[in-house]
């Protein structure tokens, strides 16, 4: 892997973590423009990516999180499951 893969990687690890510490925050409401906007980031990043091989499953985890609706995440429960599913994407790339 090159230092600019090495980059793109490191820009949508950081992506995902301002999307967690956002989003796992129960005493403000959820931020869904600014969520959007960062997993959105993180998922066009993928594109820079010169060969993406494995971080390919990685791209689609991060689609599936941008299509749920963000209704379920009123129950702080749910809002922390989905923000540790963000944070365990972003541990095991």
């Amino acid at each position: 892997m090159n230092r600019g893969d090495q980059f793109v990687i490191d820009s949508i690890k950081m992506d995902l973590y301002r999307v967690f510490h956002a989003s796992a925050d129960l005493n403000k409401p959820f931020p869904t423009q600014y969520v959007n906007t960062f997993l959105n980031n993180a998922y066009q990043d993928f594109e820079k990516l010169k060969n993406i091989g494995r971080y390919g499953e990685f791209q689609k985890q991060i689609k599936q999180l941008t299509q749920k609706s963000y209704s379920f995440l009123e129950d702080p429960r749910e809002r922390l499951r989905w923000s540790e599913d963000v944070l365990t994407i972003r541990a095991r790339m």
